[in-house]
Parts: structure tokens; C-alpha cells; sequence
């Protein structure tokens, strides 16, 4: 189904936030910023930003390659453009949202098949939700190394003789 269009509150918001500085403005040089404008050769796809090329990987991935009953396979290799789903700086900068993947995949199983790999994209989905939230919540104390619990762990290694030692 359609998301529909975002609250007017929130459409009229454009004009107020922040705008991002150059890369002159946090000290790079004019040399640098130009360079960073090129693509990096070590990266397995070209990442154009904004919904558009999001939901252009979305429909790729999913639709035309129909790469989508294959994810559970592949989803943990790294290199290649179709190793894994690669929807992670859409949603990262919110030009696509986990609802919408998360509707396209339930069109997918009606229209193709529902499998574990289709159950496995969805399950990661809300773990990145999951995490997000965590840390919303947390904030920096999920990186002290007492956690956001604040307890103390005795880190070590395993003493030599042990079962954990043996593991």
C-alpha cells in the first residue's frame, strides 16, 4: 500500500534545518573536497544519494534481478555489488524506510516466494531497528565498557585448564 504523503508540521520544516557544511568549512582543503567529488575505485557500487537511487536499489534488488530468494546465501559475503541487499545508506539517511522494504518484501512472497531468505531480509530489518532505538535510548553509554547497564565485567582471558579455556 501507499505510506501516504508526511504531516504538513513536518513538511514545512525544509527552511529550518541545518544546512551541511563544505568540506573547505571543516578544513580540508579545496585539493581534498574535489577529490572526495570522484568515486573511490575500491567500492563495489556507486552510491547515489536521495530516494530516488534508493528505491531504484530496492526495486533492482528485489524486482528486476530477483536477488531477493537468494538473500539468506549471500548476505554475509562483502565484496560485489549483489552480496547483500546494500540498502544500508538509504535507510541510514532516510530515503527509504524499513515500512516500505518491508511492504516490498511482502509483495515479493505474494507474487514470487516466501522463504527463509525473504523471512532473514525482514529479520535483520528489525534488528537494525532494534539497535537504533537501543541507542536512541542509551546514547553513548553503549560503548563504556559497563554498557548501559553500568556493570563491571571482569574481562580477561580464559584461565588455562578451564572449559572456556578449551573452547
Amino acid at each position: 500500500g501507499q505510506l501516504g504523503s508526511l504531516p504538513a508540521a513536518v513538511q514545512g520544516l525544509g527552511g529550518l534545518l541545518p544546512r551541511a557544511p563544505a568540506l573547505q568549512e571543516l578544513g580540508f582543503s579545496d585539493a581534498e573536497a574535489a577529490a572526495a567529488q570522484n568515486p573511490d575505485p575500491r567500492g563495489v557500487m556507486r552510491f547515489a544519494g536521495g530516494e530516488t537511487a534508493g528505491l531504484a536499489r530496492v526495486r533492482q534488488y528485489i524486482f528486476e534481478q530477483d536477488l531477493l530468494k537468494d538473500y539468506f546465501d549471500a548476505r554475509n559475503g562483502m565484496i560485489g555489488h549483489d552480496y547483500s541487499s546494500k540498502f544500508s545508506p538509504w535507510l541510514a539517511h532516510g530515503c527509504i524506510s524499513p515500512r516500505w522494504i518491508y511492504e516490498q518484501v511482502q509483495r515479493y512472497e505474494k507474487e514470487r516466494v516466501k522463504n527463509k531468505s525473504t523471512y532473514w531480509l525482514l529479520f535483520e530489518l528489525t534488528w537494525r531497528d532494534f539497535f537504533r532505538f537501543f541507542c536512541l535510548k542509551h546514547g553513548n553509554a553503549v560503548f563504556f565498557p559497563e554498557g548501559p547497564a553500568r556493570v563491571r565485567w571482569a574481562w580477561g582471558l580464559p584461565r588455562p585448564g578451564t572449559a572456556a579455556a578449551a573452547a
